[in-house]
């Protein structure tokens, strides 16, 4: 894997350029915790969707990310 930088003007999906955390889960998948976009997921093929409050999250600023010993993400 490589670096790539991932920002709105690339990923208009994505709702915030300011992320506070950074999760990767066992599929492959980048998790991003924004300040005030939610969160956002970018899976192997560099593809991006975004979770916010419509989605069913408490609030859209999201500070942490973390994954537990199941694999499960909480944020």
């Amino acid at each position: 894997r490589h670096f790539v930088h991932v920002h709105r003007g690339s990923h208009p999906a994505m709702a915030s350029d300011t992320v506070f955390a950074i999760a990767s889960t066992a599929d492959g998948a980048v998790w991003l915790a924004t300040d005030g976009g939610g969160i956002s997921r970018i899976d192997d093929a560099g593809r991006l969707r975004t979770y916010r409050v419509a989605h069913g999250l408490p609030h859209d600023a999201v500070t942490s990310l973390v994954v537990d010993g199941r694999g499960t993400l909480w944020a």
